[in-house]
């Protein structure tokens, strides 16, 4: 018994380290007005944390210490939050018959180039052999 009991406080810890270990990324990215803040947690969500007037990358964590920053995630999927009066961006029937799709942060790459700045936010899905990209994209004099 006292094995099993330590086993589970172990892994317990183990699961404890790695939420905290999971690498966070606060991207802005702007045109000449406009900002767009996004958080994205890998082996977790992505979030729009912001969208408005332009502001610059240390901006946003002015704005996460006010705690007053909108926060909705930035790929809505069906079977999630759902009642919250969000529209999906995502439903897909599996072969069982569920419409539950649950997105988790793969990986996140950013680029520039001469035309703007890319943001690629790699997501799979908790059950399910699902992998979805989602695109950012802002043009340079735009």
């Amino acid at each position: 018994m006292k094995l099993i009991i330590r086993a589970l406080i172990a892994l317990s810890f183990y699961g404890f380290a790695n939420l905290h270990a999971a690498k966070q990324h606060h991207i802005v990215l702007s045109t000449e007005k406009t900002s767009i803040g996004i958080t994205a947690n890998e082996g977790g969500r992505s979030y729009i944390q912001y969208y408005g007037a332009k502001i610059s990358q240390d901006d946003i964590f002015k704005l996460f210490a006010l705690k007053s920053n909108y926060t909705s995630l930035s790929y809505p999927t069906f079977g999630v939050n759902i009642g919250h009066g969000i529209m999906e961006a995502l439903s897909i029937q599996m072969p069982d018959g569920n419409m539950s799709t649950d997105l988790y942060v793969q990986q996140v790459k950013q680029q520039s180039d001469r035309n703007g700045k890319y943001l690629e936010i790699s997501m799979i899905d908790s059950v399910y052999p699902i992998e979805v990209k989602q695109y950012f994209k802002t043009y340079n004099n735009s």
